[in-house]
């Protein structure tokens, strides 16, 4: 799911996912890189897991010491500075998001408003109970770079 809204000039790069079975669950995790207009790094993640507790699906940011309590719009969020990097992770439902950009770059309102960007997942876009196989996932749109003018 692409945000609505990104700084001026930033491109999709890729898109990569993953899904990991484990005894009694399943893991799937699709990240979205975006170069931003001067050349640096936005990626946003989006986690689903067949495990419903109130710990899965979490980036980095709600277990690094010193991250501050943010709001996602009605949604419960995390936001630190780590090693040069922002990251910020949130929940809507019992999907997990983080948006991670370069200090540097981007200030902490900026992944804010992005993240409030981010379109909401359709009630069919979910994880299967436990004990149900790895789930299929859900294809993410991008729009491919623009070509430069002949």
């Amino acid at each position: 799911m692409q945000p609505a809204s990104l700084p001026t000039g930033t491109v999709p790069r890729d898109v990569r996912s993953e899904i990991r079975s484990y005894e009694g669950g399943s893991i799937a995790n699709v990240r979205q890189t975006y170069t931003l207009a001067n050349g640096a790094m936005l990626s946003l993640t989006q986690f689903l897991q067949t495990d419903r507790s109130d710990g899965a699906g979490w980036g980095a940011a709600r277990y690094a010491p010193g991250a501050a309590e943010v709001a996602v719009g009605q949604s419960p969020g995390y936001l630190v500075e780590h090693l040069g990097s922002l990251l910020l992770d949130w929940k809507r439902g019992d999907v997990g998001w983080e948006l991670q950009a370069p200090a540097s770059v981007l200030l902490p309102r900026d992944l804010l408003v992005i993240a409030a960007s981010v379109p909401a997942l359709g009630p069919d876009i979910a994880m299967p109970p436990t004990g149900t196989p790895a789930p299929t996932l859900v294809a993410v749109p991008t729009a491919p770079p623009a070509l430069p003018a002949p």
